[in-house]
């Protein structure tokens, strides 16, 4: 059985928002509506990476304020706050420290952006006819 519980939900707020809007119209002559007030929008938050410098002294900032391997109580989330981060970031960072060995708290982007390169022997080009080649 389908569900359209969502879809209408999605579409009583879409309409609700627009009635309000309306009905401001209606009541203040245009010049004086301000439409952002009437219908705010969410905005996304951008997603904010954070260098390897920042993450580790983020992550020695919390090796100050834990006591024998634990942390103390609100810690991430002064952390957090001080660093202007997510709390969830500041855990996933303690925790990444936490499991691995060297105490590695760096990013993994630089390992997993850009093209994939691909060795090419020259050798073998060499061997294919100058007619044969087509592309490489």
């Amino acid at each position: 059985m389908v569900s359209y519980s969502n879809f209408f939900i999605g579409l009583n707020k879409f309409i609700f928002k627009h009635l309000i809007i309306d009905f401001l119209l209606m009541q203040e002559p245009l010049s004086q509506v301000n439409v952002e007030e009437a219908a705010p929008c969410r905005k996304r938050k951008r997603l904010r990476i954070l260098s390897n410098e920042e993450r580790t002294s983020i992550y020695h900032e919390l090796l100050q304020k834990s006591v024998d391997g634990k942390l103390r109580k609100y810690a991430t989330k002064e952390v957090a706050l001080a660093s202007s981060v997510s709390l969830k970031t500041i855990q996933r960072i303690w925790k990444r420290g936490k499991e691995s060995e060297t105490h590695d708290v760096s990013h993994r982007k630089t390992k997993n952006c850009g093209r994939k390169r691909i060795t090419i022997d020259e050798e073998k080009i060499r061997e294919v006819p100058l007619r044969q080649r087509t592309s490489i």
